[in-house]
């Protein structure tokens, strides 16, 4: 059973659910159909191994998804807030802010390095299983910050 970490459960944030080995969510307008944390539908998908998604945006809960290994390390010795490492070896860094714009984060150096999910955009969540079959692995438990 894949399970929601204590700093994601939060009545403010929300949640879609995903295929197990899958990173879209499956259900139509699911942004704005998100589920609480201990919503019995996303419980009963967790409990048969199904991947979840964590909605950037809600409950000013913001994610830095980082898909470059290189400067997902660099940045994790910057940040000190709860992290995630992906699959793919990425890192998502979980952070509250105000900010509510989606940026696409690109360098001339190394092309497409990942995205800052503020509003009504997913992450795959923890505990969850990429396609690759890696899981979403928590590096840094401490609180979002």
């Amino acid at each position: 059973m894949t399970n929601i970490p204590q700093q994601l459960q939060n009545e403010n944030y929300k949640f879609c659910l995903i295929q197990t080995k899958e990173k879209k969510p499956f259900e139509k307008e699911w942004q704005k159909n998100g589920y609480t944390y201990h919503d019995l539908k996303l419980l009963n998908h967790l409990r048969y191994n199904g991947n979840y998604g964590v909605i950037g945006g809600y409950g000013r809960l913001r994610i830095l998804d980082i898909d470059k290994q290189n400067i997902a390390e660099e940045l994790y010795s910057k940040f000190d807030t709860f992290t995630v490492k992906t699959g793919s070896r990425g890192y998502h860094f979980y952070f509250l802010s105000d900010h509510s714009t989606n940026i696409i984060l690109n360098s001339q150096n190394q092309g497409h390095v990942g995205e800052l999910r503020a509003n009504n955009y997913q992450v795959v969540g923890p505990n969850s299983v990429h396609p690759n079959g890696n899981i979403y692995t928590i590096i840094n438990n401490n609180p979002i910050r």
